[in-house]
């Protein structure tokens, strides 16, 4: 199942185009539904707060989960559930508060049932995961996320430095931020492609 509605009963009260952004915010409720409430902003001129661009993998949609977006119960991918439910923990709390972190994430900020909406928004990925000050938020198929900050290199050069713990290719407790205090070299480990 993809989020396809428009309209009064849906997340999406309006389409946007190129220079237009959806962001949300997650919020807590009484009996552990994961709730978020969906905002429009101006992507040019840049007029939205730093984010969280979250990279995963859709995974099986068959086993989708639900949520509340705006009001409104959708289903997302097991995989986008559990790094919701993740960021909803009490320790991320911490680094991520609800009430002040702002989060994007395609398959809930791009209606995905709007073709035009989505050829649009899917042409603003690469300033949406390259955007200075944002974090970029990776989920490789498990419950622990990598959280990375983009680092202009100059030169039209770029890489991703690592700001969260995480279990990299074998790197289980924390091994890898002694690397990463280690320069530039470090970071071309972590440089997406």
């Amino acid at each position: 199942m993809t989020l396809q509605q428009q309209g009064p009963t849906s997340p999406y009260p309006h389409p946007i185009d190129g220079n237009s952004i959806r962001l949300f915010q997650l919020h807590h409720s009484k009996d552990d539904t994961i709730s978020a409430s969906l905002h429009t902003f101006s992507l040019r001129p840049r007029k939205y707060p730093p984010l969280v661009a979250i990279s995963y993998v859709w995974g099986d949609l068959e086993r989708s989960r639900r949520i509340v977006i705006n009001g409104c119960p959708i289903f997302i991918s097991p995989n986008a559930y559990s790094l919701l439910e993740e960021m909803m923990s009490d320790w991320r709390q911490e680094e991520f508060p609800s009430e002040t972190t702002w989060w994007w994430l395609d398959s809930l900020c791009i209606n995905q049932g709007d073709e035009a909406e989505r050829s649009a928004q899917v042409a603003q990925m690469g300033p949406i995961y390259r955007g200075k000050g944002d974090f970029v938020c990776i989920l490789l198929g498990c419950n622990i996320p990598l959280i990375l900050r983009f680092v202009d290199l100059g030169l039209g050069e770029g890489a991703y430095r690592l700001v969260s713990e995480c279990y990299v290719d074998g790197y289980m407790n924390g091994e890898i931020f002694g690397e990463l205090s280690s320069g530039i070299s470090a970071l071309e480990k972590l440089r997406l492609v």
